[in-house]
């Protein structure tokens, strides 16, 4: 990069994150946001946790039962929050918008330099950073959008954004194009080092979340379709690097899990084959016609990027066919895709003219304008210590005396972000360890018929529950909520917002029952048994447990906390083997009679140690051949050719 254009781009970038950062400034002093609705909720509920128990992840015993902490979301920009919210003495929500501003910020300059790299255009590369922060095609193309946001002159991605609290996805598509430059630096310098890099920053993406982990992706691909797979040997070996640095929290069975949960949403598997044999045609005909036209590798990337997976959300819309689990969040990389095309587009145009240009520059002026104003309107601080959410957390705090709960929308969502009380719901729905989860759920808010509760308190029971948080205040998340009256006890009521008192045999998480019982009646009949034995359960920490019970000769110790590959078990000091049962939770064989003491620990699993294992190899391959690069194999400085 010679002196003058690099000046020329790093003052470029230091313009267009000041126009950024002044469109989005109010997120930097957000504590409580107005935004309740917001999945906000959710992400700061895991960064509370993180900043307040980084000493113990590896299980999080507040949602779905308990869960892994592997698996619970890719942690980069929740750990990043908790960092910034202990250095800054801070808040964690206020922590958490202050990301989100980065993140916002941060996107329209990488896009930047990735066009400035593909092109070698300084003009080109402004035009499109400058198109990403003003223009939102997606109100262009989809009516939905463009009626969410109010007008096609409004940012779509600052909407969704504040409204709808997807910090993660912008944080994540923020570092795509980073990746994408990195990966290109790494090709063509062919070094270890700019393969570290590359390395880095494409685990950077996967760490921050699953759908810009696709994204990442298709984005690989889309670049290497555009070089004509020069160097895809290269380029795959760094991915599969990347992917082994990232595996810890993207495990095969991570993955696995995730897909499995992601069918519960909007999307069927019935179109993908033939979506993806019209997306290999398009792909393979534009890249045809491309190379005929001897078009340059920004073009090519931006036209590739934009059928796929640009193309996932205009099937729903103009089709109504949702080919993958919700496709309409790929909106941020169709409209990615176009700001490329624009960049492009707009300079050669503007060059023509004068009053172009002068049109354009007022035409900026005018945008900046509206965004600048509709930021102030969705950046609204609160006091959300009146709210029904912050209201039920304080009960469930003071009164449910670390019992399991459960809550519905909006309450469950914001539980954690105030209190550690451990609920059967949660926030992120692909973390949901065992599918009868979601059957449980699918009674428990009235969307399977079960109008005198039977079945409602039936799962209730199963599942340990002790409270369960009924009302409005849900948004209308019950059918049939009067049910309840039928099989609990109401304790608290705050207008029509109620909770109730789940009845049941014993309040703890352990049961003695016989090892058949496990279709639901038979398995809550047993553990609803008067006559069977007391089992007492007690938390050591976050990932230890003790049961002590007298366990009848064939009877077995049902655990009520989610099975995860990784929990080993003891029974009097020996090791017993850890099953699941019919509806995923815990089953402690103790292979003997008279008093047990059975001790629960969760450690690694084999998956989980072999994914540690190639994470920390690659750290420490690429640290090594890093340094012999630079100092060369015996120490000494490389020697370099004459010139």
């Amino acid at each position: 990069m010679r002196g003058s254009v690099g000046s020329r781009l790093v003052a470029c970038a230091t313009l267009l994150s000041a126009l950024n950062l002044l469109i989005c400034h109010r997120l930097f002093a957000l504590d409580a946001s107005a935004a309740v609705f917001s999945t906000d909720a959710i992400y700061i509920s895991i960064s509370r946790y993180v900043l307040n128990h980084w000493r113990d992840l590896s299980w999080w015993p507040i949602w779905y039962g308990g869960v892994p902490g592997s698996t619970v979301y890719p942690p980069l920009l929740h750990a990043l929050t908790a960092l910034l919210a202990a250095t800054e003495h801070a808040g964690v929500p206020l922590a958490h918008h202050q990301l989100a501003g980065v993140g916002y910020a941060l996107g329209p300059v990488t896009l930047l330099l990735l066009a400035w790299r593909l092109s070698g255009s300084l003009a080109t590369a402004c035009g499109t950073g400058l198109c990403y922060t003003l223009l939102s095609p997606a109100t262009w193309i989809v009516p939905w959008a463009r009626a969410d946001v109010g007008g096609v002159f409004r940012p779509f991605r600052l909407h969704v954004l504040l409204a709808y609290g997807d910090a993660p996805h912008v944080f994540a598509l923020a570092l795509l194009p980073l990746s994408i430059w990195a990966l290109d630096v790494a090709l063509e310098r062919k070094t270890w080092r700019s393969a570290f890099v590359a390395v880095l920053a494409m685990a950077s993406v996967a760490l921050t979340n699953w759908v810009g982990s696709v994204a990442l992706a298709v984005a690989v691909f889309a670049y290497l379709l555009a070089r004509g797979f020069d160097g895809w040997q290269r380029a795959a070996g760094i991915s599969l690097a990347a992917y082994a640095f990232s595996s810890p929290f993207l495990s095969p069975g991570n993955m696995r899990l995730v897909s499995l949960n992601s069918q519960t949403k909007s999307g069927s598997a019935a179109h993908l084959l033939e979506y993806a044999l019209l997306a290999a045609l398009a792909l393979a005909g534009a890249k045809v016609l491309l190379r005929r036209q001897a078009a340059p590798r920004i073009l090519q990337f931006a036209v590739f990027f934009l059928i796929f997976p640009g193309s996932l959300p205009l099937v729903l819309f103009w089709f109504g066919i949702a080919v993958i689990p919700e496709p309409h969040r790929y909106l941020y990389e169709m409209e990615m895709a176009i700001c490329l095309l624009l960049g492009m587009v707009a300079v050669p145009l503007l060059r023509r003219s004068r009053v172009l240009i002068g049109a354009a520059g007022v035409l900026a002026v005018w945008l900046g304008v509206v965004c600048f104003y509709y930021a102030q309107t969705l950046i609204r601080p609160a006091d959300l210590t009146n709210s029904m959410e912050y209201k039920t957390a304080m009960w469930f705090k003071d009164h449910a005396d670390g019992a399991r709960v459960y809550a519905r929308g909006t309450v469950s969502w914001w539980l954690n972000a105030y209190t550690d009380v451990p609920q059967l719901g949660g926030g992120v729905s692909a973390a949901i360890p065992s599918q009868e989860i979601f059957t449980a759920d699918d009674t428990l808010s009235g969307k399977d018929s079960d109008p005198d509760g039977t079945r409602t308190l039936q799962w209730l029971r199963a599942y340990g529950v002790d409270y369960a948080a009924v009302g409005p205040m849900v948004t209308q998340q019950y059918v049939h909520p009067e049910r309840f009256d039928r099989i609990a006890e109401k304790v608290w009521a705050y207008g029509d917002d109620f909770i109730y008192r789940i009845p049941r045999r014993s309040r703890s998480l352990a049961h003695v029952i016989p090892r058949a019982a496990n279709d639901l009646s038979v398995y809550v009949a047993a553990i609803e048994n008067p006559a069977a034995p007391d089992a007492g359960f007690t938390w050591i920490n976050a990932h230890e447990a003790r049961v002590t019970a007298v366990v009848p000769a064939g009877d077995v110790v049902s655990i009520q906390i989610s099975y995860a590959a990784g929990w080993h078990a003891t029974v009097n000091g020996v090791p017993r083997p850890v099953t699941k049962d019919g509806r995923g939770l815990m089953v402690v064989d103790p292979q003997t009679s008279g008093p047990c003491i059975v001790e629960l620990t969760f450690g690694r699993s084999t998956e989980s140690t072999l994914t540690g294992l190639a994470a920390i190899a690659v750290l420490v391959f690429f640290i090594v051949a890093s340094i012999r690069e630079i100092i060369g194999p015996y120490g000494d400085p490389p020697v370099r050719a004459p010139q």
